[in-house]
């Protein structure tokens, strides 16, 4: 796990030495979509959908809401930030247009008022049954765990720590398991951690439809480290490069002869191979 906390920590010096700090004026790497979301067009909304919207950005914002309404009193601001990400991923991940046109309006108010800057977005690719979530999780534990007093003052050391991982789905049914978060039973329940399992609603590439958005949301929502755990994937699966700061491949031993290892495709487009 040193390892490749120290490569993420390196990657997350580089991208802040570029000074990429003002979403609005540059393009973070695997902020494609999210830069240009303040020069897009929202239709009109109902007053409903309106107040829906407001507060899903306050409370993923952890702002104090101007309404009276008491879905959450009895819940810890931490809880009511939890909830609002879940709903506002379901909301990025539909397919009915007047739930995308709120999931716009969310997006566009959330990159208009987070101020928010010191992210990092860490993508986990491999075969199936590799062991990208049984990496994802002991990761995600060994990094929440470190005494944040010893580390050094610019050391990247992220507080709290999100996880989208991408499940296929079926091809016959339209359904999937959803079976990755699961396998991360002891990450799942860090006060610290947030673990989003979605399918891939048949989208090739082993990322969702959406899986941009939801990244976006979570650094939104105050969480340093973003993870990607796309689905199994072979040899042509590059999208998850256009996604995230640091390209994690993970790989079985014995796949192969060196003409196999010489093939192109995914393992060029890897930063960093990991057997």
């Amino acid at each position: 796990m040193v390892p490749v906390l120290q490569l993420v920590r390196r990657c997350s010096a580089w991208q802040h030495s570029l000074n990429l700090n003002h979403r609005h004026s540059h393009r973070r790497i695997g902020s494609l979509f999210s830069a240009t979301l303040c020069n897009r067009s929202v239709s009109s909304l109902t007053e409903d959908d309106e107040k829906l919207v407001d507060r899903l950005a306050h409370d993923i914002l952890c702002k104090p809401r101007g309404d009276n309404s008491d879905d959450y009193q009895t819940s810890s601001q931490s809880m009511r930030q939890r909830i609002a990400l879940s709903k506002s991923i379901t909301l990025v991940e539909s397919k009915s247009p007047n739930r995308r046109k709120m999931a716009d309006s969310l997006l566009d108010r959330l990159m208009k008022e987070s101020s928010n800057t010191d992210t990092f977005r860490l993508g986990i690719c491999g075969p199936p049954g590799v062991g990208k979530s049984s990496i994802v999780e002991a990761l995600g534990l060994y990094i929440l765990g470190l005494d944040k007093n010893k580390q050094d003052e610019d050391a990247f050391c992220p507080q709290k720590v999100a996880v989208l991982a991408i499940d296929p789905s079926s091809h016959v049914t339209g359904g999937s398991i959803l079976g990755d978060k699961t396998r991360m039973a002891q990450l799942s329940y860090h006060p610290n951690a947030y673990v989003r399992p979605s399918p891939s609603s048949g989208v090739l590439g082993g990322l969702g439809a959406y899986t941009y958005d939801a990244a976006s949301l979570c650094e939104f929502a105050n969480y340093e480290l973003t993870i990607i755990e796309t689905v199994g994937v072979g040899q042509s699966e590059v999208e998850l490069a256009e996604c995230c700061d640091l390209f994690l491949l993970l790989l079985a031993p014995g796949g192969g002869d060196e003409l196999q290892g010489s093939k192109k495709g995914i393992v060029e487009v890897a930063d960093f191979l990991v057997v």
